[in-house]
């Protein structure tokens, strides 16, 4: 199992739905989560409760969204 967004999701979106894709039926998406608190959802920011907040603690790092 994996996950990928779909076209025009904003990153932070990942923060309250997020759903999982198997390669081996690529147009099937499974059961939403929400990613897992401290998750990064952009350069200092983590989600939190649900929601993607900004942090001076959350990586600083780039975020590479392929697709």
């Amino acid at each position: 199992m994996d996950w990928r967004m779909s076209v025009g999701t904003k990153l932070e979106d990942i923060c309250y739905k997020m759903y999982c894709w198997d390669p081996i039926l690529p147009n099937v998406c499974s059961t939403r989560f929400a990613a897992a608190l401290g998750t990064s959802c952009g350069p200092n920011k983590w989600c939190v409760g649900g929601e993607c907040v900004h942090d001076s603690r959350a990586p600083s790092i780039p975020i590479e969204i392929v697709g």
